[in-house]
């Protein structure tokens, strides 16, 4: 989508960053949301390197109203909304008896319920375009959940049922509304361990399974999209 305006979250490493980048080489004009100043102004001056523009706004999904002004702000900078990508997660690896208090709180609001309110704040906004695309990256973890994430696999779950029923909600006013199911993902939120001890997707992969749907014509949705990393290639 050339030139589009964009607002992803968890913008400042990882995912959200490999796709604001990716959307950057489309001239995409960007509102990178994070909690990290320093990297997410890094990843701005990429974007602008690659010819797209970068706003950036240091916020914490947690709190409250915070995604809404995220997108009340993305919305007021370009003068419209077209792409949503909620990409912001938090995990917190523990058995039920020991996870400390407040951590699933704390997954479900950023997993969860950021990315509802403010899919709530866009929804008006793209629905008056006729047109949009909203994209929860979520978990297969969340289809096949193990011991030690029971917050986390839960958020996911949820938002994995969230974009369903927004799908089936907003189909017939031009908006699509994909959710990203991902494997394992090399990010910070793996150990260097983990990295090398098993198949992992790249933050690039994963944008570029993003900016094939936002590609596709507009005629076609995709509904929910799984991706695993397959045999490592040379």
């Amino acid at each position: 989508m050339p030139g589009c305006a964009a607002l992803i979250t968890g913008a400042s490493s990882g995912i959200g960053a490999a796709v604001a980048l990716a959307l950057a080489d489309r001239g995409a004009r960007i509102t990178l949301v994070g909690r990290r100043s320093e990297q997410l102004h890094g990843v701005a001056a990429e974007v602008e390197r690659r010819g797209g523009q970068a706003h950036v706004l240091v916020s914490d999904l947690a709190a409250p109203r915070a995604a809404e002004q995220a997108v009340d702000q993305a919305a007021a900078r370009w003068g419209e909304l077209n792409v949503l990508v909620n990409n912001a997660g938090v995990g917190h690896w523990d058995t039920a008896a020991t996870s400390p208090d407040g951590a699933w709180d704390e997954e479900l609001h950023v997993n969860l319920l950021a990315p509802m309110l403010a899919t709530r704040a866009a929804v008006p906004i793209m629905c008056a375009q006729a047109s949009g695309d909203i994209i929860n990256v979520s978990s297969l973890a969340a289809r096949f959940p193990g011991p030690g994430a029971a917050g986390y696999v839960s958020s996911k779950a949820g938002l994995t049922s969230f974009s369903e029923s927004m799908h089936a909600e907003l189909r017939a006013d031009g908006v699509r509304v994909t959710v990203v199911e991902t494997a394992e993902v090399a990010t910070e939120m793996q150990t260097a361990e983990d990295q090398a001890s098993m198949p992992m997707l790249s933050p690039e992969e994963v944008a570029d399974a993003v900016t094939w749907v936002l590609d596709l014509p507009r005629s076609v949705v995709v509904r929910t999209l799984q991706l695993v990393a397959g045999p490592a290639t040379t």
